[in-house]
């Protein structure tokens, strides 16, 4: 018993030494807001946190499988067009609680005040919307555990909540402080240059030189691109680092690929170095293999989900439960480590582009690692 602190002192020691996370100072130069900046949108957060906060009760018409190889398995279910589709449903958890049974409803309050349940039949993360075709696709929390027709839920966007928690939470009062200068900042005409080298492309070196900016345009205008080749070609100043976060999992790869390509040209250093990094379940691992960009998706959760369902696919083929056992070691070890990995590329000092839906940006805000760095340790730095 004696040795066992220094143990625990040891472990954590090293582990210190092997990875810090990132750490940069930060000025916008933005001017002070006001409290009731804050309060006014602390309450219409809090608003709509609780709007949109109830379960979604669905029916399952048809469940199919969609798998490539090296690039895992995505589960189709399909329940028509007569629903009205809501883009916050990417990033949410579809599932069929016990307490659900075939054919059956609960009632609109239960809805409301109930807590996700452990004990489900098929449980998954919504990692893209059709709402064309009336489809929403899964990565199962379990592949064995196969959708069935019928009803389920939708757990709401856990953007909405990571939200609240910023805004209302007792967990992130430092965080709040630097609220109502961005909030003044939002109502327009607050643009304070930064002192930043003149990187980017030639017409947009100004326009990036300031706190922040909008670059609009209608669809189809070249704002995917544009963003891809400015962002290629800040990263020759190396004090850059970059957080690209957009709405849906197409639309992330999308900026994600138009980065990847310019980089070929502009910074092809970066991509060996596995600096640039598209994280999330949602990527598109075949599209990024075959445009050669795989070195985006190293270490990702999209990689680890590819080699845990090539293992899935292999268990049936095991004769003793010994090696069945094993296997399903190294899919949990996988699944954790997976998460691990992902979690430490966010806040990687190495890492020079981060490119995430809104959903796993937001979501990062409530782990352990990040929210240490409030502000009192990045004054101290």
């Amino acid at each position: 018993m004696d040795d066992e602190p220094e143990d625990f002192e040891h472990d954590k020691s090293t582990e210190i030494a092997e990875f810090l996370p990132a750490r940069f100072s930060c000025d916008l130069r933005l001017p002070a807001g006001v409290k009731q900046q804050l309060s006014d949108a602390a309450a219409a957060v809090r608003q709509e946190f609780r709007d949109s906060s109830r379960w979604k009760q669905l029916n399952c018409a048809k469940v199919s499988m969609f798998a490539e190889r090296d690039r895992g398995t995505i589960c189709i279910i399909h329940i028509g067009k007569a629903v009205e589709f809501d883009w916050t449903w990417e990033g949410a958890i579809a599932f069929c609680p016990s307490s659900l049974d075939e054919g059956a409803s609960i009632s609109d309050r239960f809805k409301e005040d109930a807590e996700y349940q452990e004990d489900v039949f098929w449980s998954g993360e919504i990692v893209e919307v059709d709402e064309q075709h009336g489809c929403l696709f899964l990565a199962l929390d379990v592949p064995e555990a196969i959708p069935r027709v019928g009803p389920f839920f939708v757990r709401p966007f856990e953007f909405l909540s990571v939200m609240d928690e910023v805004y209302n939470g007792d967990g992130f009062e430092q965080v709040r402080d630097q609220l109502p200068a961005r909030l003044n900042a939002s109502e327009g005409d607050i643009h304070p240059e930064v002192s930043h080298q003149a990187v980017g492309l030639p017409h947009l070196q100004y326009w990036w030189q300031h706190s922040w900016s909008v670059l609009w345009g209608p669809p189809g205008t070249g704002k995917t691109w544009t963003t891809g080749q400015q962002v290629a070609r800040v990263l020759s100043d190396k004090q850059e680092r970059i957080l690209i976060v957009s709405t849906t999992n197409r639309a992330t790869d999308a900026v994600a690929l138009s980065l990847g390509e310019a980089a070929k040209t502009v910074c092809p250093g970066e991509l060996e170095n596995e600096t640039l990094l598209r994280i999330g379940k949602g990527a598109s691992y075949q599209t990024f293999v075959g445009r050669q960009l795989d070195s985006m998706l190293a270490g990702t959760e999209s990689e680890v989900l590819s080699q845990i369902d090539r293992l899935v696919g292999q268990l049936p083929l095991f004769d003793s439960w010994e090696e069945k056992a094993l296997t399903r070691k190294q899919i949990g070890e996988l699944r954790t480590t997976g998460n691990d990995r992902s979690n430490r590329i966010f806040v990687a000092p190495a890492t020079r582009v981060v490119i995430a839906t809104a959903f796993k940006a937001m979501s990062f805000l409530n782990d352990d690692t990040i929210r240490r760095l409030d502000g009192r340790n990045l004054q101290s730095n």
